[in-house]
């Protein structure tokens, strides 16, 4: 099996490659892969708490909520890749408490990542349709195709899923098929900016959402920034870990923290940012 940590770093590389060509043709990274269409993303902030009690995820959302005036939230449901009495009732609770406690002006996403066999994953969605959520994500394992085609077809709640997706033609499959109704590569395992904007715009010519994924922290916020600038069918809401794990940088053209629930993406050359050059002294150079 590839390492997976190996494949992100060359993406990484990649993806300095790319600033670089924006610097030198002083243009954002928007610019470079179609056209920028927006700078201004919305966002939406997700938990990665998993198995603690409704009411203290509800008061995790709603501290992270007021920290950036995010008009959408994700939290996860399931017990990681298995069927669990406990956690099924977790989220029976969670999934109108949640609608309960955040009113009709709130986007919700759920994410199962792949916790669900077909029946459970129906009755959690019908659920999730009654309280108006935005897309079920990963119902089933990522790669029980025909099962997540099957939840998909049976829902009216959007399902999302993609993120642990490797391979092109694969999407090309669940795009063709409508095995999901929302693609999400991530844009450090799939390989990138360039294969990841191959995939939205297929998806765009089915009429469907690309919300991208993104794995850790460094930089990941901008790239899903700007990803969404050039994207036109990027959907309504990206996610936003917030910035405090990763490299310190500044920007002259966005101030980089989420202001009432919208990133501003840098229009600088590039990826619009420098980083600390402190930083960069401290840094070990490894050859």
């Amino acid at each position: 099996m590839a390492d997976p940590d190996a494949a992100c770093r060359t993406v990484l590389r990649r993806l300095a490659i790319l600033d670089l060509l924006g610097k030198l043709a002083r243009k954002p990274l928007g610019d470079l892969l179609g056209g920028v269409r927006t700078r201004d993303i919305a966002v939406y902030r997700a938990s990665g708490n998993r198995g603690n009690s409704p009411e203290a995820e509800i008061d995790y959302l709603q501290r992270v909520v007021v920290e950036t005036g995010a008009t959408a939230i994700k939290y996860r449901v399931g017990a990681r890749m298995r069927v669990d009495a406990a956690s099924t009732r977790r989220d029976l609770a969670m999934i109108p408490l949640t609608r309960k406690v955040f009113g009709d002006g709130m986007t919700i996403y759920a994410d199962a990542n792949g916790s669900y066999d077909v029946p459970t994953a129906l009755r959690i969605g019908r659920l999730m349709q009654e309280h108006r959520h935005g897309f079920l994500e990963e119902p089933v394992p990522f790669d029980f195709y025909d099962e997540t085609r099957e939840i998909a077809e049976a829902l009216a709640v959007p399902v999302a899923g993609g993120e642990q997706e490797s391979s092109l033609r694969r999407f090309r499959w669940m795009i063709e098929h409508r095995g999901v109704d929302v693609v999400q590569p991530d844009l450090l395992y799939f390989g990138g900016f360039i294969r990841s904007i191959r995939v939205a715009r297929m998806a765009a010519v089915a009429g469907m959402e690309c919300t991208p994924h993104m794995s850790g922290g460094g930089l990941g916020y901008l790239y899903v920034a700007h990803f969404a600038s050039c994207v036109a069918n990027a959907g309504p809401h990206q996610e936003f870990k917030g910035t405090e794990d990763t490299l310190p940088v500044s920007s002259d053209t966005s101030p980089l923290v989420c202001v009432k629930g919208r990133l501003r993406v840098p229009s600088g050359p590039g990826l619009g940012v420098t980083i600390d050059p402190d930083y960069i002294r401290r840094a070990t150079l490894l050859v």
